[in-house]
């Protein structure tokens, strides 16, 4: 299978990732819904057979 790592740096994130025979892995803590003026980080992803792996990404 192959592997979609997305590595997103310390904003807020909305999340949106689905995969039908792979699997979803999510390393971000959660939190409350960030203030209006916060910048936020928008990741739609789909697979069919591959994972997902949503980590913090490196500075």
């Amino acid at each position: 299978m192959d592997l979609t790592p997305v590595g997103i740096r310390e904003d807020a994130a909305w999340i949106d990732v689905a995969s039908i025979s792979g699997q979803v892995r999510n390393a971000l803590t959660g939190a409350e819904a960030p203030q209006k003026a916060t910048d936020a980080v928008e990741v739609h992803a789909r697979t069919r057979h591959g994972n997902i792996d949503i980590l913090r990404a490196h500075a």
